[in-house]
């Protein structure tokens, strides 16, 4: 177990590319370096596309539970 504790951050920026993580309520866009303003724009689009996406899934499962 100690082998993967120490094996796990390697695995993960391997495969994510980076072990940078975000912290809450701050924005993904400034941290990888966007002006202030587009940053803004990205990141209203982001939670946008992310709130649209789980109102079509739990609407698919409404649908699903129904037939």
């Amino acid at each position: 177990m100690s082998k993967l504790k120490k094996e796990l951050p390697k695995i993960d920026s391997q495969f994510h590319g980076s072990s940078h993580i975000t912290k809450p309520g701050t924005n993904i866009f400034l941290d990888l370096g966007f002006p202030p303003d587009l940053a803004a724009k990205y990141q209203e689009d982001s939670k946008r596309r992310m709130v649209d996406t789980l109102a079509k899934r739990k609407a698919k499962r409404k649908s699903d539970f129904i037939k």
